[in-house]
């Protein structure tokens, strides 16, 4: 039994434990371990601010904030996770893993908004993009096959490719 907890950690520490990973942030939260040695308990809390990725230029979806709630007993967890950016973008996700011997399943849910601007510094500079992707979906079955049922849908969606209008200017 006992807890941890942490405020205003640099997201960059997690680098020591996923070499490849180069985010920039901070997190707070707390851990709680309960139970005892023959069924372990774990409630977790975590808040992140500021996310990023270096080396990646968001300007239209910076400030990535977001949550991570769970409790992990024995061969049970559920989590809910909230994401959310200054750009009206939004994920959250709730659900329940097993990991027991019979059940080994999965369930939960997705939903989620996302402006199609943050895809705009991934592509060629003439290139524009606009509309809102939007997420509503549910998942269940077993761990390792999961079925995906929902609803994605595109809001006013417009892709410009100019790549003709600056091949005309050049010549």
């Amino acid at each position: 039994k006992g807890s941890v907890s942490w405020s205003e950690l640099s997201v960059g520490c997690l680098s020591l434990f996923f070499e490849d990973l180069e985010l920039t942030g901070l997190t707070s939260g707390k851990i709680d371990l309960s139970g005892d040695k023959n069924i372990p308990g774990v409630n977790f809390d975590a808040h992140f601010s500021n996310l990023s990725l270096k080396g990646v230029s968001l300007q239209k979806f910076s400030g990535l904030s977001g949550q991570l709630r769970g409790r992990w007993v024995e061969t049970e967890a559920d989590w809910q996770v909230n994401l959310k950016s200054g750009q009206n973008a939004y994920l959250t996700s709730t659900g329940k893993i097993d990991f027991g011997t019979d059940q080994d399943s999965i369930s939960g849910t997705l939903d989620g908004e996302l402006p199609l601007v943050a895809f705009a510094p991934f592509m060629e500079y003439s290139d524009r993009i606009n509309g809102l992707l939007k997420l509503k979906a549910s998942f269940e079955g077993k761990r390792t096959e999961p079925v995906l049922k929902g609803l994605v849908t595109l809001e006013n969606g417009m892709y410009e490719k100019e790549k003709d209008l600056i091949d005309a200017f050049i010549r």
